[in-house]
């Protein structure tokens, strides 16, 4: 058995033209690149000319220990080596070794071979069956396959067997990392002037900010969806006595949004409680728009498309965000067109926060809100702008089956169109790689971020374990550099890296520190640092403001969850088109909560669905009232009235008619309502000086 073995694996090695033996192929340690064509070693095309298959081997466990014995390996250095000290085919450095396909197809090799099945590379243990090929081309590592009929196939990224050149990255990232300074060059800012594109002036209304974005078209769609949603409802009903309906109107939609954004300033448990007399100080803005069953039939109806033209999971053409799908081709691209980014812009994940049922629904640990929908936004990185999103719809989607990657292709997708005006992007260790940044490199944007050290083409000098890091004092500071890739290890409380093709390595700079005691001590940094914290944080800038007065509810179905975010998104931006109206003039900002109380007020203007039945109020208009031109007299009336002071303040504080009720001869010659005038109580002064008399 022996020697039959020695036998085939010895032919195997041996280049024998005449007997049909083709060429083996073995691994290669030195760089790829064109000096393997040389007369030495066979070009891609002489490789790919003939195909390969790995001899059976058989094995018993006498044999194998005679052959480990002595050889320092543990075993794992299974064959015979040639003359140059190389395994043969047994070996797990051996790729394959190649034989005619006469030989394979002979009757006598096609019984099994009974070898164990081993970690990595090599045969698959029968005779026949397609084995790998790994073979040295010009510029990339290339597949072969081949069958037991001598046919050869190529696996990999192309389906030509010849490549073609080295292409940027691979020829950037073959040279090694050395300790030394990068080769980049960071042009000047080339964009258009950041900033708004139409003249903001520093009066500008925050209505007319916020139609900016969420227009008259995206107003006419949520409308005519809702109310083809609601006729939809109302035909299916089998209830004998269906609440009324009548259509929604872009005015009333208006006012919806108005109060939803009452709402989110000022959150209460239920919506019921929002037309409470007990909460009367919060319910002026609300319970007076429309009544609280009008707002739940709003809320219920509300649709973005129609539902019945929906394309199945499974079928062609599938969209999994065809509920939003219209109003985000509306919105979406108005981000960008109004609005031009400043130099330093960013790219991270933001939450829709979301707990029902959704396959796409993500966990992110690290995120305040963990649980929800995960979006990709581009921001500014100074103002906290949102210029494009993009929403994940998991691993099946077209972000995650492509070859390069989810995190690298959606930053290619983010950026697409601002090549050439020299950004400065930044980004977390998520997307961080070397080959992303060299593509975004060659089109024109200098790239910052924190970098893990598992990234495929990342200096491995730079890795430390957590028991090296502890013998590095506060500061440590390493560097390698590899074309114009600067890669950077420093030490604060434990290791953190950095990858750059923007900042030179040389120009270090400092960083205050608190120590144990309190005091303060300044510590050298890596030029990268400052930097990423302060433009990283475009997109939890625009997160932050989100949060305070979020509108989203609790809500079973997760495309209304997306609406509240794409609200959220218009105003938010629309707060940095009113930051920008300012100007260079020396006024303070206003503060996000007034420009959403502005708007709110704006959206909801003096539109109201409720209807009066009945005599009208004799009660005055506000104006009137507090119109100290009018003639406010006290005159007497036929009879007591209830004073109207005495009537609110009962309503607002929850009391009973029997335990506070005041009623007065004393009415208002111009208001002509009855109110309170003795020693005790002056409920006429207070009626016509106090705008919250009631409080």
């Amino acid at each position: 058995m022996i020697e039959l073995y020695l036998y085939i694996t010895a032919s195997a090695l041996v280049s024998t033209p005449d007997a049909g033996l083709e060429t083996s192929t073995v691994r290669d340690r030195s760089p790829i690149g064109p000096q393997h064509f040389s007369s030495e070693n066979p070009s891609c095309d002489d490789i790919n000319s003939h195909s390969s298959q790995q001899p059976c081997r058989t094995r018993d466990s006498e044999t194998s220990k005679e052959k480990r014995k002595g050889r320092g390996n543990r075993g794992r250095g299974r064959g015979i080596r040639d003359s140059r000290g190389r395994r043969s085919a047994g070996s797990s450095r051996a790729i394959t070794v190649s034989t005619s396909s006469d030989e394979i197809n002979s009757p006598s090799r096609q019984q099994p071979c009974k070898t164990r099945k081993r970690r990595g590379r090599g045969i698959r243990g029968r005779i026949g069956r397609p084995s790998t090929t790994r073979t040295k081309g010009v510029g990339r590592l290339q597949r072969q396959n081949t069958s037991s009929t001598g046919r050869s196939t190529t696996r990999g990224c192309t389906k030509s067997r010849f490549i073609g050149p080295l292409t940027f990255e691979e020829s950037t990232l073959s040279s090694p990392w050395k300790k030394m300074e990068s080769t980049h060059i960071v042009y000047p800012f080339s964009g258009p002037q950041p900033g708004p594109l139409r003249p903001i002036g520093s009066n500008a209304r925050a209505i007319e900010l916020f139609h900016i974005f969420f227009s008259d078209e995206a107003l006419e769609l949520v409308v005519a969806e809702t109310n083809r949603y609601a006729a939809q409802c109302r035909a299916q009903c089998t209830s004998p006595t269906p609440r009324a309906w009548h259509d929604i109107t872009s005015e009333e939609l208006k006012a919806f949004f108005g109060m939803l954004f009452y709402m989110g300033i000022a959150r209460l448990p239920q919506i019921e409680m929002y037309w409470s007399a007990k909460h009367d100080l919060i319910r002026q803005n609300i319970s007076n728009v429309m009544p609280l069953v009008r707002f739940q039939q709003i809320l219920r109806f509300l649709h973005l498309n129609d539902s019945h033209t929906q394309i199945s999971a499974g079928q062609p053409g599938y969209d999994p965000l065809f509920k939003v799908r219209r109003l985000l081709d509306i919105i979406t691209p108005k981000f960008q067109q109004e609005y031009n980014l400043t130099e330093s812009i960013c790219v991270d994940e933001a939450m829709i926060p979301f707990k029902g049922r959704l396959f796409f629904k993500q966990y992110m640990k690290d995120k305040p809100v963990k649980h929800g929908i995960k979006v990709f936004v581009l921001a500014d990185g100074k103002y906290g702008y949102i210029s494009r999103i993009q929403i994940y719809t998991g691993k099946n989607s077209s972000l995650s089956q492509n070859e390069l990657g989810l995190s690298t292709k959606v930053v290619l997708d983010l950026t697409n169109g601002l090549e050439n005006s020299h950004h400065k992007l930044y980004v977390d260790n998520y997307y961080t790689s070397p080959i992303l940044f060299l593509k975004l490199y060659q089109n024109g944007i200098n790239c910052c971020g924190t970098a893990r050290t598992n990234r495929k083409h990342y200096p491995a000098e730079l890795t430390y374990k957590a028991s090296e890091a502890t013998k590095f004092d506060r500061g440590f500071y390493d560097y390698r550099a590899c074309g114009p890739l600067l890669a950077c290890a420093w030490k604060d409380k434990k290791i953190i890296n950095f990858l750059t093709t923007k900042h030179v390595a040389e120009d270090r700079t400092t960083v205050t520190r608190t120590a144990r005691d309190g005091s303060q001590k300044e510590i050298t940094c890596p030029p990268c640092l400052p930097n990423y914290q302060e433009f990283m944080r475009g997109v939890d800038l625009s997160d932050q403001r989100m949060s305070y007065y979020y509108v989203g509810r609790i809500s079973k179905k997760w495309w209304k969850r997306v609406l509240a975010y794409l609200l959220e998104a218009c105003v938010q931006n629309a707060y940095v088109l009113k930051i920008f109206g300012q100007g260079d003039e020396k006024r303070k900002d206003p503060s996000f909560l007034d420009f959403r109380l502005e708007l709110a007020a704006q959206l909801i203007g003096s539109f109201s669905a409720r209807s009066r039945i009945g005599r009208p109020r004799s009660q005055s208009p506000v104006d009137i009232r507090l119109d100290q031109t009018k003639q406010h007299l006290p005159i007497v009336a036929d009879r007591q009235i209830e004073c109207v002071v005495c009537n609110r303040i009962r309503k607002a504080r929850g009391l009973s008619r029997s335990s506070f009720r005041h009623e007065s001869h004393i009415k208002c010659y111009t208001c002509n309502v009855a109110l309170c005038l003795s020693k005790t109580r002056n409920c006429f002064y207070i009626y016509h000086n106090e705008p919250v008399y009631w409080n």
